[in-house]
């Protein structure tokens, strides 16, 4: 890298753009127009994950995507005119900003109460629509089959989807989970009713407001991080061993890149126990420092509460391990506490798609 392209990266990333982002950002300008294929290929950003980098620099004004060409071209606006007219935007914004900064109630980030079972089955449909990378609910089975459907669509938009069902065995057996779950789980005990996506927004309540009594209980729909972490962690430590393993589904193709340290959890396990060879390359950050790193090696061994056998030894965090030329790398979640490299994207390959280690 030259010293120019250093300090174009150094500007871009003071005017709040992303490492992902700038990165497609100046592929986009040196090609003029693209495509999310040749992007894809050129930085080691999957498809899907290019099209909301895309989305975001065409609302930056920086690129234009135009949908109506298949596939869509991705083409690049004239940088001096959008980058002035984006850092003059940022100087008469800077008052606003210093009110938002000195706010009491953060915009986006609230609580809010439902009283109806209508009210509650529809934002829980709304929010299993809105999942992008991950979503995981305890719910009756009634809801279940009531929302399988929109259930269909999110899992095919490669969202992970984990579900533990309570409720009537018969009800809960005689269902198909393939097209709507990988991993499916039933509890015969009747436990809090909830589901999170993607760590951040969700519903929690009790069983009883799904019933078709009236009940006095409330829904709370939260749209917040460290909620969201909390719901999942109380999820997978407390509740979903409590559940007996009905149903798993593989549908990965690799090589596959995975926005989803949940998901690649689960297909890692997959993989592994399937005694062939797989090569990881996972962007991290360490823990102690946040420094960023790119590391790569063989899929080593998983420590894992998803699939039965669980052997992971905290029963809230799972862990890849991967084997470099010369260590053994313990990889978590990007919020994980007990390992030093947090993971923020991954791939998995089979190990004949690489080139190993020279001698």
């Amino acid at each position: 890298m030259d010293l120019d392209e250093s300090d174009i990266i150094d500007t871009l990333s003071r005017i709040g753009l992303t490492e992902k982002e700038i990165q497609v950002y100046i592929e986009v300008v040196a090609a003029g127009a693209t495509n999310a294929t040749e992007l894809a290929s050129r930085t080691d950003v999957s498809q899907r994950y290019i099209y909301r980098l895309a989305d975001n620099l065409d609302q930056l004004g920086l690129i234009e995507v135009d949908d109506h060409t298949s596939p869509k071209r991705i083409r690049a606006r004239p940088p001096g005119d959008q980058l002035d007219d984006l850092v003059t935007d940022i100087e008469s914004a800077r008052d606003s900003l210093n009110d938002l900064y000195t706010s009491t109630e953060p915009a986006g980030e609230h609580l809010e109460i439902l009283r109806s079972r209508e009210a509650t089955v529809s934002r829980v449909e709304q929010i299993i629509r809105d999942a992008e990378t991950e979503l995981i609910a305890a719910l009756p089975v009634g809801v279940i089959r009531q929302l399988r459907d929109t259930l269909s669509e999110t899992y095919y938009d490669c969202t992970f989807v984990a579900l533990l069902i309570s409720g009537d065995p018969a009800g809960v057996y005689d269902l198909d989970y393939a097209g709507f779950a990988q991993a499916v789980r039933f509890c015969e005990y009747q436990m809090p009713a909830f589901l999170v996506a993607d760590r951040q927004q969700g519903v929690s309540t009790t069983p009883d407001l799904f019933g078709w009594e009236r009940s006095e209980d409330r829904a709370v729909v939260f749209n917040n991080r460290n909620i969201g972490n909390v719901y999942a962690s109380s999820f997978f430590g407390n509740y979903w061993t409590l559940g007996e393993e009905i149903a798993l589904a593989w549908r990965a193709r690799l090589p596959e890149q995975y926005d989803s340290f949940l998901r690649a959890v689960y297909d890692g396990t997959i993989l592994y126990r399937s005694g062939e060879p797989h090569w990881i390359t996972a962007e991290v950050v360490r823990r102690s420092d946040g420094q960023e790193e790119t590391l790569s090696g063989c899929l080593s061994g998983v420590e894992q509460h998803l699939i039965e056998p669980h052997n992971s030894e905290s029963g809230i965090e799972n862990q890849l391990l991967l084997d470099s030329e010369d260590e053994t790398y313990r990889l978590g979640s990007p919020t994980a506490y007990l390992t030093e490299y947090r993971t923020h994207q991954l791939r998995f390959e089979r190990l004949e798609q690489t080139n190993l280690w020279e001698e």
